[in-house]
């Protein structure tokens, strides 16, 4: 028999003492007895759904001296061998560490989109160095869906899903509604929204929007220290950050790449900005103007003001029958809320990190 149990954070195999399974502390796995010549696919499987992970997605292959899992899923993990303790209860035994790698580190490197060509080749290669497999999947599914730098179009010129999510959060409860109360609701909801938006836009007295000049005032303070050597009226090279970075106030473009694609100035234009006696909203882009962002919401959203006992309905509307369309009711409890994207695991396991506390299941020491 194996005896596979949780304990500090590891799946410790009881015929073997240097097969561990690390998993992640806030997803406790169960314990579970197979026998010696159970198939370690069974165990594999048993894993994926203790963590909830895609049994397809998961490439795991098992042996008794080592445990490797690859996946994409935030809360799977490069497996090495148990890992020597940090305290005096722990066992002694020194065991050599494997070179390791989590999901959560490659979604990191794919979280930060790379405006700079080179930095995306630098992070393509830490990918494939890393997973293989999930390096040409990046390829094949077109890295210009995620690399800025490769992005053929501007920011503004597509459509995101980020308004229809904000919208379907704030009305999961009024979706239950029928179809007269919902619209209702959604038009009380845009009026207070335009109605705020209108009333900040217009005390607003900078030039540029609240969150640009936030976003501004942080690059001024990352551009001390910055040595800049002019070319023309208009050109300059800029120096002491990672890359020496050749800024164009005339096209709006730098070296970076962040200037050319978010349309707000970098840490190295600003200097150059500066150093000749000109304002800096005068090189950000029209669309983060203070009047641009008035102009978004200066239309009103009023209720219908006539009763519904007074519309005038045609007879042949009274008549009709409208049906729900003929689709299958899928399985299960209606889903409300979005699927969590891997950035927002991401985000939300470095936010609890915080304020969590390990302890250690033998001694209690913290």
């Amino acid at each position: 028999m194996v005896l596979i149990y949780v304990n500090s954070s590891e799946w410790v195999s009881s015929c073997n003492e240097e097969w561990s399974f690390m998993v992640d502390t806030s997803r406790r796995g169960r314990m579970v007895t197979l026998e010696t010549t159970t198939p370690l696919e069974k165990l594999k499987r048993i894993v994926c759904e203790d963590y909830g992970v895609d049994y397809i997605v998961l490439n795991t292959e098992f042996s008794y001296s080592m445990v490797r899992a690859e996946g994409i899923d935030e809360s799977t993990y490069f497996m090495i061998n148990q890992c020597e303790g940090r305290h005096s209860c722990a066992p002694t035994k020194k065991r050599k560490f494997g070179k390791t790698a989590s999901a959560r580190t490659i979604g990191t490197l794919i979280q930060h989109r790379f405006a700079r060509y080179t930095e995306f080749q630098e992070c393509i290669t830490k990918i494939f160095e890393m997973s293989p497999e999930l390096g040409r999947y990046l390829r094949e599914a077109d890295v210009r869906k995620w690399a800025r730098s490769l992005f053929p179009g501007e920011r503004y010129d597509i459509r995101t899903t980020n308004p229809a999510e904000s919208i379907n959060s704030v009305l999961r409860i009024p979706r239950e509604y029928p179809v007269i109360p919902l619209l209702d609701s959604i038009r009380e909801l845009l009026t207070r929204w335009f109605y705020e938006c209108r009333l900040v836009s217009s005390k607003h007295l900078d030039p540029l929007t609240t969150k640009v000049e936030k976003k501004i005032d942080r690059r001024i303070v990352k551009a001390k220290g910055f040595q800049l050597y002019k070319v023309d009226d208009f050109k300059s090279l800029v120096k002491g950050d990672k890359y020496d970075c050749h800024v164009d106030l005339e096209r709006r473009t730098c070296t970076c790449g962040k200037y050319n694609i978010g349309k707000i100035l970098c840490r190295h234009a600003i200097p150059a900005i500066y150093s000749r006696g000109m304002e800096v909203h005068i090189f950000t882009d029209g669309l983060y103007t203070t009047p641009a962002w008035r102009t978004a919401y200066v239309e009103s959203i009023n209720p219908v003001a006539v009763p519904e006992c007074k519309w005038n309905v045609p007879a042949e509307v009274k008549l009709a029958k409208v049906l729900p369309p003929g689709t299958r009711k899928s399985a299960g409890r209606p889903i409300k809320r979005r699927y969590e994207s891997v950035e927002d695991k991401i985000k939300s396991s470095q936010g609890s990190r915080k304020n969590k506390k390990h302890k250690c299941s033998r001694c209690g020491t913290e």
